[in-house]
């Protein structure tokens, strides 16, 4: 190989490359071809650069899926305004679906990787404890609360957002087959719900939450969150849950 033709294609490693372009282009490809066949070499390959430039930025390829879940989630935190912590909750949960709608790879990278823990920047942290706190709930369970408002946040899109396998279509058929050969005599309830339930429901759908949207289930889900943490309040302060905070 010359020295003319040597790294033809790829851009120079020198050149400059930032930290959000490569999370950028991350994200496009992890939506390509998800977590497992997703790779540095692959990335770089789609970059045209060299895997070093990307380890110039990013140690770790642990590093790099944080800076993607960071990304993705780079809009998360709802704009600052008088309202209800109600209100605030129900609008970060459903800017979070909305993220993970527009990127379903990502789903069982935050919902079920801990290493995407470490691209959570610290102002959205910051900024659910300080509803938290402004809202009245007791500084003394505030890491049980917090806890319960990311796991709600998560948990349903986790789920809704589930990937699907390699094989859609043989998967469709297998589970349109088994929904369709419920016994009415040894289950009667589900036999008589399935109309309403198939492919609409956890554990007798086909497809994920990208092609058939739980949106019904999703804002049901929402409330009861929302009404369970109003009780936690009354019950752990006594107070209504009905304070307005300015963000």
């Amino acid at each position: 190989m010359t020295k003319g033709t040597q790294g033809r294609g790829r851009r120079s490693s020198a050149q400059a490359v930032s930290h959000d372009h490569i999370a950028s282009a991350a994200l496009e490809l992890l939506s390509l071809k998800g977590i497992d066949g997703f790779s540095v070499r692959d990335l770089a390959k789609s970059m045209e650069v060299f895997p070093a430039t990307i380890y110039h930025h990013m140690t770790t390829k642990n590093d790099l899926l944080a800076a993607v879940a960071s990304y993705a989630l780079r809009d998360l935190e709802p704009p600052p305004q008088a309202r209800a912590w109600q209100d605030w909750m129900r609008e970060l949960f459903r800017r979070y679906r909305s993220a993970v709608q527009a990127h379903p790879a990502i789903a069982p990278l935050i919902g079920a990787r801990i290493v995407s823990n470490a691209g959570v920047g610290p102002d959205i942290i910051e900024r659910i404890l300080t509803v938290l706190i402004e809202a009245g709930f007791p500084e003394d369970s505030i890491v049980d609360t917090f806890n319960v408002v990311i796991a709600a946040k998560v948990g349903f899109v986790t789920l809704e957002l589930a990937p699907q396998p390699d094989n859609v279509a043989d998967f469709h058929d297998i589970m349109r087959a088994r929904v369709n050969t419920v016994n009415v005599e040894t289950h009667p309830l589900l036999a008589r719900f399935l109309p309403k339930l198939a492919n609409r429901a956890f554990m007798l759908r086909w497809e994920n939450g990208s092609t058939r949207p739980m949106d019904a289930s999703f804002n049901a889900y929402v409330d009861v969150v929302i009404s369970g943490l109003e009780a936690l309040l009354r019950t752990s302060s006594g107070k209504t849950g009905q304070i307005e905070i300015v963000l």
